[in-house]
């Protein structure tokens, strides 16, 4: 019977299994795409989704952009458990933790609690009006004919 990568490290000495789960997380921490960020965090793209009340095919296409705001990002992060923080790296090897996007955690963006597509939609005070009830004619208040009533009238 084959031995699973999960097997064998478990035999392997404490000390061994700790390098080896350091230099593991080393190599995540080093770069990664949010796909394999996903996939190295054990979750389907049904899974985070759901979590953030988009589809599937959502989270696929959220995965292959470029560019994105920085509260969907956050978003995603969150979705898998993590944590999103913005780190400025200088030639002079200096590092600033930029902060000012922190309190975007805790606000939500509209697209990840919606379930469809009526968060786009203008309020209804925005929003023009339309006639749904018959024409009628300035004067006289009465319903004007249109071309269908016409047609079915019988001469007299």
């Amino acid at each position: 019977m084959a031995r699973t990568l999960d097997d064998f490290i478990a035999s392997l000495p404490e000390e061994e299994q700790q390098a080896i789960h350091q230099e593991t997380e080393r190599l995540i921490a080093e770069e990664m795409t949010l796909r394999a960020l996903r996939q190295a965090r054990a979750r389907s793209q049904e899974e985070v989704g759901h979590l953030l009340h988009i589809k599937q095919a959502a989270v696929s296409r959220l995965e292959r952009r470029t560019d994105m705001y920085v509260s969907t990002l956050r978003a995603f992060i969150e979705a898998m458990g993590g944590e999103l923080d913005i780190i400025a790296r200088f030639p002079d090897h200096t590092s600033v933790r930029i902060n000012q996007f922190e309190e975007l955690g805790e606000a939500t963006p509209a697209y990840h609690s919606a379930p469809h597509r009526d968060h786009f939609r203008a309020p209804d005070s925005a929003r023009p009006r339309f006639r749904t009830s018959p024409r009628r004619t300035e004067t006289s208040g009465r319903r004007t004919a249109s071309r269908a009533d016409a047609s079915k009238a019988v001469p007299s």
